[in-house]
């Protein structure tokens, strides 16, 4: 890469590939995937990292978005150390990294990581922020005025529920989802338990088109307002 600090990099450890997307004020961005093989959690992700070169230059700005099922939601303004042991009350064997991240909503995510990857990141990339994935779902609902449900389908297998009401944040959760129907199941199962309209509340769906739209086909006949959206800021639209 050519000039690398006048770029910056947003760079999505996923659960099974690397998402990067490099941005310049002037010039067209890049994206990318990397596979991230089966095995050793922390030494398949230190190898993809390696394997893309693009990712190891000093950029202007570099944000980190890890994927990860092991979370709690707390309070944003509670100390680090009493989110960890929220949620090591909350899961059970928590031997991995314990990392923060906050919300525009005021909660923020309490989440694990493999043991080891926390100083990886440091010492490859120049002091990045490290968030949740989920945070971007729910950063981006707080910004959506019409919208109360976001679903995000990561491809056929994982999806994220970002649920509102009354501008408060109800629910956010992630699921993995073994089979077809998984994906309608949890998200009938997140809007009942918050209480969301079918006829009255919008429901947007983002990230992988296929997937998006097998759902949306589903949700269609629970729904009245329910939109795929292909707007989504990266890595969303993953």
């Amino acid at each position: 890469m050519r000039n690398p600090e006048e770029w910056s990099l947003t760079l999505l450890i996923g659960h099974d590939a690397l998402h990067y997307r490099l941005e310049h004020d002037s010039l067209e961005a890049i994206a990318g995937t990397t596979p991230i093989a089966t095995g050793d959690r922390l030494a398949a992700i230190e190898n993809a990292v390696y394997d893309t070169p693009q990712l190891l230059d000093d950029y202007r700005a570099t944000r980190i978005i890890v994927a990860n099922a092991r979370f709690a939601l707390t309070p944003a303004e509670l100390p680090a150390s009493l989110r960890g042991k929220i949620l090591r009350a909350t899961l059970s064997a928590v031997n991995g990294d314990v990392l923060t991240s906050d919300t525009a909503w005021g909660v923020g995510f309490v989440f694990e990581v493999p043991r080891g990857l926390r100083s990886f990141i440091e010492r490859t990339f120049v002091m990045p922020p490290v968030e949740h994935h989920l945070q971007v779902v729910v950063d981006y609902l707080h910004g959506l005025e019409t919208t109360t449900v976001v679903l995000h389908c990561g491809g056929d297998k994982w999806l994220d529920v970002a649920i509102k009401r009354e501008g408060t944040l109800q629910l956010a959760n992630t699921y993995y989802c073994a089979a077809p129907d998984d994906a309608l199941f949890y998200t009938l199962q997140a809007c009942k338990a918050t209480g969301v309209d079918a006829l009255t509340h919008r429901v947007l769906l983002v990230g992988d088109d296929e997937a998006c739209e097998n759902l949306r086909r589903r949700l269609a006949d629970y729904f009245k307002d329910i939109e795929v959206g292909h707007e989504a800021p990266f890595p969303l639209n993953q």
